[in-house]
């Protein structure tokens, strides 16, 4: 960060539609100052959903964009993503974060 980028700012967070190839998505962000891109699984297969964000997390992070896998711990620590996104009960959402905090980012909606 310099002063060009100060610490308190407006910045965008990015969720990959469906059907989006990996380089589109990357292409994306050279668009504006990125925070995050939320990556869900869009209806693919597991192998398929972490052939994908292998593809899509280096790409992110080189460019200073931190990724949040939606909804699957496993693949989100497999990728060495950010972060998890889960749409869980508040007891589970408890559970999730205190597993996961000191690893990553948690995340949640609704």
């Amino acid at each position: 960060m310099n002063d060009a980028t100060p610490p308190n700012r407006c910045r965008i967070v990015l969720i990959a539609p469906p059907g989006v190839p990996a380089a589109r998505i990357a292409a994306a962000f050279d668009g504006g100052d990125i925070a995050s891109l939320i990556l869900p699984e869009n209806g693919m297969d597991e192998a398929s959903f972490q052939a994908f964000a292998e593809q899509v997390v280096p790409a992110a992070q080189a460019a200073g964009v931190a990724v949040i896998i939606a909804g699957d711990t496993r693949i989100a620590g497999r990728v060495q993503a950010d972060g998890i996104h889960v749409e869980v009960s508040k007891a589970e959402l408890a559970e999730t974060i205190e597993h996961f905090q000191a690893k990553m980012m948690v995340g949640t909606g609704g």
